[in-house]
């Protein structure tokens, strides 16, 4: 499910909310998982996993950045790195979990059937995948300067809130989530980052997708929105 719930899973009351939970289910399931009892224990080097993730996306940045890149993009990198959280635990991460990346019954929306996409799984701080995914969630409270939507879709499936995800994570996964708001910060710093790289490959001749030529138009609300995730999102929590 990418931008509408499929024509055999709207017969289910409440479907939208159901899909939505299914999938936080499904992924502290994952986080409870001893990495050790799944032959999984070198699967990621969980030590100094936050300051690696940040390093890297910086990295990319600065290859992919135009001289006249906005400011506000390196002034949030160097507030991530001030901010780098402690880490909750280690965990088994997907780093990029979300509706498009699972399988359905379209009989059973409460259970996930299969999560798809496992090249970037490791071991690291579980809050990655929360963040990941609050970063792609859309959220009726959100100021219209901050949209994250890439598919619009996603507003008109029933969803459940932000707050709502997280509360539902935490309850399932036993797990601190006060540092979520960082991860979601940094989730969409680094989807700036990769904006970013789709419109220079366009801008280099290396992409013929015309919605590259225009998709860095969403970088400003991709930093208002980590703004407030940081500091609105925050305060009203």
């Amino acid at each position: 499910m990418r931008t509408e719930i499929p024509a055999a899973m709207r017969v289910h009351p409440d479907v939208g909310r159901r899909i939505a939970f299914a999938l936080v289910d499904a992924i502290a399931e994952l986080h409870v998982l001893d990495p050790a009892a799944c032959d999984l224990a070198d699967l990621g080097k969980p030590e100094g996993f936050a300051e690696r993730q940040v390093a890297g996306w910086a990295k990319r940045w600065e290859l992919a950045k135009f001289d006249d890149a906005p400011a506000a993009v390196s002034a949030l990198h160097e507030r991530l790195v001030r901010e780098i959280p402690a880490p909750s635990r280690v965990s088994i991460v997907h780093n990029d979990l979300k509706l498009d990346n699972c399988q359905f019954d379209p009989a059973d929306p409460d259970r996930v059937a299969s999560i798809f996409d496992w090249d970037m799984a490791t071991l690291g701080d579980p809050l990655i995948d929360l963040g990941t995914l609050l970063n792609y969630w859309p959220d009726p409270a959100d100021p219209p300067e901050t949209s994250r939507a890439s598919h619009p879709g996603l507003t008109l499936m029933g969803l459940p809130t932000r707050a709502e995800i997280t509360a539902r994570y935490a309850s399932r996964a036993g797990v601190d989530v006060a540092a979520v708001r960082w991860w979601e910060a940094f989730a969409l710093w680094k989807t700036v980052v990769v904006v970013q790289q789709l419109h220079r490959r366009w801008v280099r001749g290396e992409s013929n997708d015309p919605r590259m030529a225009h998709i860095a138009d969403r970088i400003p609300a991709l930093i208002a929105a980590a703004r407030y995730a940081l500091d609105g999102e925050a305060r009203r929590t």
